[in-house]
C-alpha cells in the first residue's frame, strides 16, 4: 500500500484491496461467525488506513 501511494499509483492500491477481499472471501464464508468477520474487516480497515496515511505522509516529507 505505503509503495503504491509513495509512487502516486491509486489503482494499485484498489487491486490489493479487491485481491485481500477474494482470497479472504471463502475464510469467511466457511467460518460462519460475525464476529470473526467483523474482526477481518476492521483489521483490513485498521491497516488499510495506516498504509495509506503512512505513504501520504511520505510524499508530505518528500515534498518538504
Amino acid at each position: 500500500m505505503v509503495t503504491f501511494v509513495l509512487w502516486g499509483q491509486l489503482p494499485g492500491v484498489a487491486l490489493v484491496l479487491a485481491a485481500k477481499s477474494v482470497f479472504r472471501f471463502g475464510d469467511l464464508k466457511d467460518h460462519g461467525s460475525r464476529m470473526f468477520t467483523e474482526y477481518v474487516m476492521l483489521g483490513t480497515f485498521a491497516s488499510t488506513l495506516a498504509g495509506i496515511s503512512c505513504g501520504l505522509l511520505g510524499v508530505y516529507l518528500g515534498n518538504l
